[in-house]
């Protein structure tokens, strides 16, 4: 059985592909080497994936496509992608961004990460482009219908999926992420305080910017010696000042610090020197941050919202996103009780262990190899 996987869109570091990027990258790696030796897997890429997915055991085939014309990507995720599928002799095409081709001619296998849009669509109309998002969400809803398999990365993106197509029930296998180590060097942190909170967030109102700084300046004035607040994805607080409803006290601000773009040592440096990560996202298709930190051995306080409590399980304090009290009661409690954060770090080792890799890749060959 000839298995394609359909990469001719994917760029590394690519705005909202990043995440998409890796976890293809980690399937098709492991899948080279633990797939059946009667199976052939075959990756449709491009010059700048190449180094990544060209690896032992992957049969790798560049096609030249304009990443930056929107017309070219269409032709090629509608109907161009069919004549590669032909021309390679696949038995089997995977999409990992979820759209399957028109009339694909032959099984088909899509790989759902999130409902997003749908969630945009319905609590934050206008935010997104509303032709581009509507189109999207048109293609979800047609891919989920006529695709012959569907991969789905939790629990909690399964129901989604059943919501907006019932009758796609038999068809959706959940197979939860595995977990990259970072293996990254870290880098010795300077002009930082010495005792903080790590916040992940970003503009997108999902990310819930807004509830992370509330609960900051509730956990700050209910605390006698409050960590500071190291802020990844937000520019400055002045983008999100003016939803909070009132101002933000010089007292509380100057223990604030954000920061926009970062690279990964210094990211992952800043993450693993904070003595409590805060992740308080409205809605998640997985949540890698969590696993992150769990891994830097940081203590979690993270959002109860979608797919998060799947991934977080008992290994983190799990809040209300949208109760900025409870989240800075936790933030509180993590503060003020070493104990407690001792037992989380130790948790979160051990949660470490539900996500391996080549766990995973064993339930993605049982699912494509599934007649």
């Amino acid at each position: 059985m000839r298995i394609g996987f359909d990469c001719a869109k994917l760029v590394k570091g690519t705005s909202k592909s990043i995440g998409i990027y890796n976890i293809t990258k980690s399937v098709v790696v492991r899948l080279a080497g633990q797939l059946p030796g009667e199976h052939q897997l075959v990756v449709i890429g491009n010059d700048s994936n190449r180094e990544d997915f060209a690896v032992d055991g992957v049969e790798f085939h560049s096609v030249d496509l304009n990443i930056e014309s929107t017309k070219a990507l269409l032709l090629w995720e509608t109907v161009k992608v069919n004549s590669y599928i032909k021309k390679l002799k696949l038995d089997e095409i995977v999409f990992p961004r979820g759209f399957t081709s028109l009339f694909c001619p032959v099984k088909d296998v899509i790989i759902i990460h999130d409902l997003i849009p749908f969630y945009y669509d319905k609590h934050f109309p206008g935010v997104l482009n509303r032709i581009q998002n509507a189109y999207v969400m048109m293609r979800l809803k047609s891919s989920i219908k006529t695709a012959d398999k569907i991969i789905t990365i939790s629990e909690y993106s399964k129901n989604d999926i059943l919501k907006i197509v019932p009758e796609a029930e038999k068809k959706v296998s959940v197979i939860l992420h595995g977990y990259e180590p970072h293996n990254g060097g870290l880098e010795e942190i300077k002009n930082v305080p010495y005792k903080y909170f790590y916040g992940i967030t970003s503009k997108l109102p999902h990310k819930n910017a807004v509830g992370l700084i509330k609960a900051y300046m509730l956990y700050h004035e209910m605390t006698d010696e409050p960590y500071d607040l190291v802020i990844a994805g937000l520019p400055e607080l002045s983008v999100v000042e003016d939803k909070l409803g009132e101002p933000i006290p010089e007292t509380i601000k100057k223990h604030i610090h954000c920061n926009k773009f970062m690279d990964d040592k210094k990211f992952y440096s800043l993450f693993a020197h904070a003595k409590g990560f805060v992740f308080l996202s409205l809605i998640e298709g997985f949540g890698l941050p969590p696993l992150e930190a769990m891994e830097l051995g940081v203590p979690v306080v993270c959002s109860n919202a979608a797919s998060l409590p799947e991934v977080v399980k008992d290994a983190g304090l799990l809040v209300n996103p949208e109760d900025a009290r409870e989240a800075a009661e936790a933030m509180k409690h993590i503060t003020e009780n070493p104990e407690l954060a001792r037992e989380l770090i130790r948790k979160g080792y051990d949660n470490l262990k539900n996500f391996n890799w080549e766990e995973r890749v064993e339930r993605y060959i049982e699912v494509l190899t599934s007649k």
